[in-house]
């Protein structure tokens, strides 16, 4: 077993990633399958024999490149991959035209990155970064259009009463507020959590933040254009 995993576990965990195209999903199931054999608490209790901890190790990384594969063909599905301008462009180009601090899209492709790297997902990590990027982005809005309008902000350091801020200066409906306010919660919620399953979530959740943030800096331009220079 040993051998097998310092000599033919790296070959094969090198194919299934440069192959990874086309190995079918029940192939994909069968290898975690067989992975949690090795890994599995409760693996030595079942067979009654204690793995090597070079078999249990190799069989922890082959699981994890399975998990990467299937998070990346689960992104395909919603991500159009080829598209030569991706959100994140088009978030800078409106910070650039807002007159915003750059570091907002830095906040955010923070988060992108870790969301699709290849080692251990944390999502406390993941959906702190998105908050963040929300946060960030609410408090420099917030002073801006303080600016622009004259209306002063006179809440609290609160997202919440921020984004309450922005709807009574047009920035969005109630409706949205609601919406908006939900899926910070739920992140807020989903961080507490350590499931890798969950990192499918926070793609969706990732691509709505990023959306999010791009519409308030368009409903913010329009804003700032109304008050002119």
């Amino acid at each position: 077993m040993e051998a097998w995993a310092r000599k033919i576990a790296p070959e094969f965990i090198s194919a299934l990633t440069l192959y990874r195209k086309r190995f079918p999903p029940s192939m994909l199931e069968a290898i975690k399958v067989q992975c949690i054999i090795f890994t599995s608490e409760r693996a030595t209790g079942l067979t009654g024999f204690q793995f090597p901890n070079t078999l249990i190790e190799v069989a922890e990384k082959l699981a994890r490149t399975v998990k990467q594969i299937e998070f990346e063909r689960f992104e395909e599905t919603i991500v159009d991959t080829t598209q030569e301008a991706s959100p994140a462009t088009d978030l800078h180009g409106l910070l650039v035209s807002a007159g915003l601090d750059l570091s907002l899209a830095e906040a955010v492709e923070t988060a992108k990155e870790y969301l699709r790297s290849t080692g251990a997902f944390d999502t406390k990590i993941g959906g702190d970064l998105l908050r963040t990027s929300i946060d960030v982005a609410h408090r420099a809005l917030v002073a801006e259009i303080e600016k622009i309008t004259g209306t002063p902000y006179a809440g609290r350091d609160k997202d919440g009463e921020r984004r309450v801020y922005l709807r009574t200066v047009g920035i969005m409906t109630l409706a949205e507020e609601k919406f908006f306010s939900a899926i910070y919660t739920y992140i807020s919620e989903e961080s507490s959590h350590k499931l890798d399953a969950v990192k499918e979530t926070m793609l969706v959740v990732e691509r709505t933040v990023t959306d999010y943030l791009i519409l308030l800096l368009r409903r913010f331009l329009d804003l700032k254009l109304r008050y002119g220079p």
